[in-house]
């Protein structure tokens, strides 16, 4: 069995949290400082060290007008969960990212039996295929492929999209956020496992998974990058008109992507492995075959890990005003 490599994200009630590394040139936009009252302890960037940065957002957020703001789901505060990371080193393979984060989490793993669950023989990373042999997944099958009309194609991808979450924070104001697709760098797990709270009346999408040392080009880079790169990465997927989509706004907001798009926006290797795997399959270390809804464990995941913060920061150091876009209904997306 492979080793487990994973990040713990838990909240410790004795943790002190490090400041944000960023501020704002203009002090009436500030980056979002870390509370004290709760801990989020992930990798942050592509360095491999830890960073916490609160998940609250500031007073000067304003509301949209709109119909499409969903409650956010109710976190319980005693989980504990673990994630492995998307992020890997420019000079890293995805092998060794994983392994990179296997020796993050032996320094701060939680004492908790809930958070040291086994991997099996048939989670997703352990079940994945390569890329060559893709044909052979089930899944792969249109008959086992959610189907959506290309109506429901594109007018799925925008609820997805521009979907907003009133986040409520007991230290801060509430805001009405999209999932983070500004934030490219980390926390497509939790985008992945949020996608049914957004698609409620349409045919559950399954998620697929691909590993290698995959490169994506971004206008929400690091400031000095003009690209992010992971070890792995994962998004809906659905089939319409004949052919396999991927609903991933961080690599392409203006629309859904077919999975062959989807896979060469990454890397044009064939060094690479893949799987499909059902909706409750959120991250590499879930059961493939998981239909349990992982909508509260990603929202958790979200909110513990600060990608809404990190997300708003990111628009302080690209020299953008957050509050300008955290509050347009229909961003330009910077296409």
């Amino acid at each position: 069995m492979d080793l487990k490599h994973i990040f713990y994200l838990a909240v410790l009630a004795t943790a002190t949290l490090a400041g944000c590394k960023h501020r704002a040139a203009d002090s009436s936009v500030k980056a979002l400082d870390p509370p004290v009252t709760s801990s989020a302890q992930v990798p942050a960037g592509d360095n491999g060290t830890a960073e916490a940065v609160n998940a609250g957002e500031p007073s000067v957020v304003s509301t949209p007008a709109t119909s499409n703001i969903h409650p956010a789901p109710t976190i319980d505060p005693s989980m504990a969960i673990e994630v492995e990371s998307e992020v890997r080193d420019a000079d890293e393979s995805s092998e060794q990212a994983r392994a990179r984060w296997e020796s993050y989490s032996a320094d701060h793993r939680v004492d908790d039996q809930k958070a040291l669950a086994l991997t099996t023989d048939s989670s997703v990373y352990n079940s994945r295929v390569a890329i060559k042999d893709i044909q052979t997944l089930p899944r792969y099958r249109s008959n086992r492929l959610p189907t959506w009309s290309k109506d429901q194609l594109s007018a799925g991808f925008a609820a997805l999209r521009d979907g907003l979450i009133k986040v409520q924070q007991p230290f801060s104001a509430t805001a009405n956020r999209r999932l983070t697709w500004l934030y490219p760098d980390d926390g497509c797990y939790s985008r992945a496992g949020m996608a049914t709270f957004f698609l409620e009346g349409y045919p559950r999408p399954l998620n697929v998974f691909l590993w290698g040392q995959l490169t994506v080009q971004s206008e929400n880079a690091p400031v000095g990058k003009t690209s992010v790169t992971w070890g792995y990465h994962v998004a809906p997927l659905i089939y319409a008109g004949e052919s396999l989509y991927v609903l991933d706004p961080a690599i392409d907001p203006s629309g859904p992507l077919s999975l062959d798009a989807w896979i060469s926006r990454q890397s044009s290797s064939t060094d690479l492995s893949i799987n499909i795997c059902a909706p409750g399959a959120w991250n590499p270390d879930a059961e493939c075959d998981s239909d349990e809804s992982p909508v509260v464990a990603a929202y958790t995941v979200l909110i513990r890990g600060s990608f809404f913060n990190r997300e708003w920061n990111r628009q302080i150091e690209r020299g953008r005003d957050p509050r300008i876009i955290f509050s347009k209904m229909y961003p330009d997306w910077f296409q």
